[in-house]
């Protein structure tokens, strides 16, 4: 009905825009039914199509064929089967609408076995009229059935045989293959004979390529680790293990880690011959005593190599892996701070850059040790004044500082030399403690930052 009135407002607009002196009723004289209603044969499916001789004069013939057979196939009825893959997988209604789409899209590409049954044309129109029945259309589509589950189950069983060795990953290519090679019958129930059996294959072939994903786990070798925060970690690695059924370790599966400790990065690696992955885990920066690893197997790469199909694409790509959390210890380096500060070649009796390091160590979470040797950084700082020059009864005082960090084996791991400090004072002495104060907050602007960001950078 909706195809008609839209038929016929082309019609009144064409006449209107082309030739004012007929009448619709004038131009439609003589039309036979199937042009002014459309045809209701139980037995047949149906499909009338129309073009504009003035808007398309060398192909309208053409164009109205294909507005009959597109017709032709919207008639065809498509019935969702309770074992259809839209029923066996969990998708949002824009999925499903898309899934019915390319149903019908399918349906038209390979439609045949239609009948040309009559054509009507006048000044401004071609009009022509197909059928096909519906029982010649079932058997054609049976055959063609039959011919896709033949080259189906083919890969079907080579999926099952890959399986029974562990070897994920080419089960799951012939899998998708297998998926594939019913594309086009997805909404029907395809019952055919396996393993002795008659069953409907569709779900069965969905059923076994949803249990691998669940059969595939990921697991930790050796004990929980243990990072110190901060600490470089570039040639340590959290060793993961794939396994198949908890038993066979599994090669050449894509993993996918994420770190709680660095919200939004990612690591792919894919297990090696023994089923493998190492996750180098970099400097750990965090106050949290213990944070985690998240690993899930990936088979987006896998999906992209085994099939062009969009649709067979969105559907794997909606299966989910489970997904495995690694608890990571971390602990709290130890920091050993040492201090000479002088005004004018005198010890300070209050140590200002000890004082202000330990505020901002001991602020960020850091523990705060009495001994070289229990400390995993040592960070030692040198200062003095000197006298500058007097002008006007101010007296100017110049602080150089060296200011070094170094880890356990003494490898200096961040210096920084001071030389462009000076203080201004009453005397000399006042001075140069006006110049230590320039210098705290020197360290808490720049210097502290600088050496932490070297740190855990």
């Amino acid at each position: 009905m909706k195809h008609f009135i839209f038929l016929f407002l082309m019609i009144f607009l064409i006449s209107c825009s082309s030739s004012r002196k007929l009448s619709y009723k004038q131009q439609m004289e003589g039309a036979p039914a199937w042009v002014k209603q459309s045809p209701n044969a139980s037995a047949y499916y149906h499909g009338v199509g129309m073009a504009s001789k003035v808007m398309s004069p060398t192909d309208y013939r053409e164009l109205a064929r294909q507005n009959a057979l597109s017709e032709l196939a919207s008639a065809i009825s498509v019935n969702i089967s309770s074992s259809s893959v839209l029923n066996q997988f969990e998708f949002d209604d824009n999925f499903s609408e898309y899934f019915r789409d390319n149903i019908k899209l399918s349906t038209e590409q390979f439609l045949e076995g239609y009948e040309l049954v009559e054509s009507w044309e006048n000044e401004q129109q071609y009009w022509v009229y197909y059928q096909l029945s519906k029982s010649k259309f079932e058997a054609i589509k049976q055959a063609r059935i039959d011919k896709a589950v033949n080259v189906s189950k083919a890969d079907f069983e080579k999926a099952r045989d890959f399986e029974k060795v562990a070897n994920f990953q080419e089960s799951m290519r012939f899998y998708i293959k297998a998926l594939e090679g019913i594309k086009d019958f997805l909404a029907d129930d395809i019952t055919t004979e396996v393993d002795g059996t008659k069953q409907s294959y569709t779900s069965l072939l969905i059923a076994e390529m949803l249990k691998m994903p669940g059969n595939l786990e990921i697991v930790m070798q050796g004990e929980k680790p243990r990072y110190t925060r901060g600490l470089g970690h570039e040639n340590e690695n959290l060793v993961l293990k794939v396994l198949y059924k908890g038993q066979e370790a599994v090669k050449g599966v894509n993993v996918n880690a994420e770190f709680s400790y660095a919200p939004g990065k990612s690591v792919q690696q894919s297990s090696d011959a023994n089923g493998l992955i190492r996750v180098r885990l970099e400097n750990i920066d965090t106050r949290k005593k213990e944070e985690y690893v998240k690993a899930r197997a990936n088979i987006d790469k896998l999906i992209r190599e085994s099939t062009n199909d969009p649709v067979i694409r969105r559907l794997v790509e909606s299966i989910t892996f489970p997904e495995y959390v690694f608890p990571v210890e971390i602990v709290s380096p130890k920091w050993y701070v040492e201090t000479v500060e002088k005004n004018l070649g005198t010890s300070l009796s209050s140590k200002i850059m000890e004082r202000t390091f330990r505020t901002l160590l001991a602020s960020d979470g850091f523990e705060l040790v009495k001994s070289k040797d229990a400390a995993d950084y040592i960070l030692l700082c040198e200062s003095d004044t000197q006298n500058g020059n007097e002008v006007n009864g101010k007296y100017i005082a110049r602080l150089d500082a060296q200011i070094r960090l170094m880890n356990q084996q003494s490898q200096v791991v961040y210096t920084k030399p001071v030389s462009d400090i000076s203080g201004l004072g009453s005397s000399f002495q006042a001075a140069g403690e006006d110049a230590f104060q320039s210098l705290e907050s020197k360290i808490r602007i720049s210097i502290y930052p600088a050496m932490y960001k070297s740190l855990f950078k």
